[in-house]
């Protein structure tokens, strides 16, 4: 008799168990949360922390006008946001670039078109224009 309670007590736990991690597993898929592998459990993780996203705040990219003087402060932003992203298309980075400038810098690249080709010539163009020091005078 006693052996019997046990084993319909025990069942009746496990059953209360596996109901209970079905309910967490919902409202954690509800809410977006990334599966991760319980111990004793044999699933794979779903997503490692690497592939965990953060939402940061929107940063606007500045213009270049064409200023020498305002050439690095403008450069190492676009490098660190555009030219340097590996999940943005050549022409993808165009685009940015295009964008981003205005007055005799888009003056210097107006003819090329927006296609991945055009992006190497239209950033080495500008570095060449606008990016030598040696062009630079102090008075």
């Amino acid at each position: 008799m006693v052996l019997k309670l046990v084993v319909v007590v025990h069942k009746d736990y496990e059953e209360r168990v596996i109901e209970s991690m079905a309910k967490m597993t919902s409202y954690l898929a509800s809410k977006h949360v990334p599966k991760v592998k319980l111990a004793g459990s044999n699933p794979p993780i779903s997503q490692s922390p690497s592939q965990v996203q953060v939402k940061l705040p929107k940063i606007n990219l500045p213009t270049f006008d064409g200023s020498v003087l305002s050439w690095q402060p403008y450069y190492q932003s676009i490098k660190v946001s555009v030219v340097d992203n590996p999940s943005l298309a050549d022409v993808q980075k165009l685009e940015y670039l295009m964008r981003s400038l205005k007055g005799s810098a888009a003056e210097a690249v107006k003819g090329f078109g927006v296609v991945q080709a055009n992006y190497n010539p239209v950033l080495e163009i500008l570095k060449e224009r606008f990016g030598h020091t040696r062009s630079r005078s102090f008075c």
